[in-house]
């Protein structure tokens, strides 16, 4: 790996620093000012030095995805522009957006410098150091505590069982296309972490990828012996197992919650997601259109809860939250029919796109797991609003572009 460092080309060292940067505080709150300002100063550099390449291309994937994000960004900055007045809560919410479009001008200058087949690899190589230095900081920290959750001390529990997961497949993407061990030890690290995370996002987002894999090779691929076929089964289970084993208190809790809620008690954490997916639904009607803006959410919700035939216990907790637990619905909200489409293809372009190369090249496993990713996201944004939270949003933006022009850029040297 160091001598990889080494042999790095000047542009290639500027941007794996970048990758670092942005990377680190993710995980590291308090390191955004320093490092932030690094990334800014690098990006500024490589915009407008002079010797920049004056021709390049971009691959057709990698217009779309660009395209894809910024058009999200966009909807989302009008939705509130053309709102006023503004409210804090309101101009808290747009961060993401325009960490979205400063982020497609990273992605944009990798592409002009031909790095971006190289980003995966910046990306998720200093993602995975990042999260084993959190997980040996916490430690020595409390000692191992019983429950121990990743990020449960210094970091973010929403952030790391977002990142941690997504990390751990970059790192299965890469080791899947050139099989180098260094990228197998770096994802089952990635693997243990993100288990380590204790939710039911960490585990969905790395057991469905392993199950899109499995299914391929169980079934349709040619390539393994039935030796081969069994080895991999053992070890899949015994992954989706430990997986499974660190998430068991949050699926316990679900499935009691399920009970509960049938029963007319909204008052757990799947109740209160059904209680502000049904308030959030009238919320939606009543501004089909062009929803009600990032300003006007929370006094929209509130009046909306409070008409509502839920306890006041429920009633309070939805007002008290930053969001609804639901992206679709979220940004159908905010930004009403056009928000709807917009988050869709910047959740889902990633998977068509995956899916056309899959046409091209049908026994890429690398594929596969990305392609299983991709889905993955875009279920558990049913539970969830990643994208209304700055540090998940920077991460998917880094990781989904990376991993497009890598498989891309395999893909055509396979032609």
């Amino acid at each position: 790996m160091f001598e990889a460092i080494k042999t790095m080309k000047p542009v290639e060292r500027l941007f794996s620093v970048m990758s670092l940067c942005a990377v680190v505080p993710l995980y590291f709150e308090d390191t955004r000012q320093v490092l932030g300002l690094i990334f800014i100063a690098i990006m500024s550099y490589l915009f407008f030095r002079k010797d920049k390449p004056k021709t390049y291309s971009f691959h057709r994937y990698e217009k779309w995805w660009l395209w894809s994000a910024v058009i999200y960004a966009v909807v989302f900055i009008l939705s509130f522009l053309l709102r006023p007045p503004y409210t804090d809560d309101g101009s808290w919410r747009i961060a993401a957006p325009i960490f979205i479009l400063l982020l497609s001008v990273w992605y944009f200058l990798a592409i002009r410098y031909d790095v971006q087949a190289k980003l995966i690899k910046f990306v998720a190589i200093a993602s995975v150091v990042t999260a084993t230095a959190l997980f040996v900081i916490e430690v020595l920290v409390i000692h191992w505590p019983l429950g121990y959750r990743l990020g449960l001390v210094y970091s973010d529990l929403g952030a790391t069982g977002f990142i941690v997961p997504i990390t751990a497949i970059m790192l299965a993407v890469l080791w899947l296309s050139d099989r180098s061990n260094k990228y197998l030890w770096l994802f089952i690290v990635g693997f243990i972490l993100a288990s380590l995370s204790g939710g039911r996002t960490s585990m969905s987002l790395v057991v469905i990828p392993i199950v899109f894999v499995l299914y391929y090779v169980l079934f349709f691929s040619s390539l393994f012996t039935k030796q081969q076929k069994t080895i991999l089964l053992m070890l899949s289970i015994i992954f989706i197992s430990l997986a499974a084993w660190f998430a068991k208190d949050k699926l316990v809790e679900t499935v009691s919650d399920y009970q509960i809620a049938q029963q007319g008690e909204f008052y757990s954490s799947l109740g209160l997601r059904y209680a502000m997916n049904d308030i959030g639904l009238s919320v939606f009607q009543n501004n089909s259109l062009v929803g009600v803006g990032p300003s006007e959410y929370k006094e929209s919700l509130k009046a909306e809860s409070e008409n509502s035939n839920y306890s006041t216990q429920v009633k309070d907790s939805i007002q008290g939250f930053m969001q609804i637990h639901n992206q679709y619905l979220m940004d159908m909200i905010l930004s009403g029919w056009f928000g709807l489409l917009s988050v869709l293809g910047f959740i889902f372009l990633p998977a068509v796109i995956f899916l056309c190369l899959l046409k091209r090249n049908q026994q890429s496993l690398a594929l596969r797991a990305a392609l299983g990713l991709s889905v993955a996201i875009g279920f558990i944004q049913l539970f969830g609003a990643n994208f209304t939270y700055t540090y998940t949003t920077i991460f998917y933006v880094m990781a989904m572009g990376s991993l497009i022009s890598f498989l891309s850029k395999k893909q055509e040297s396979l032609q």
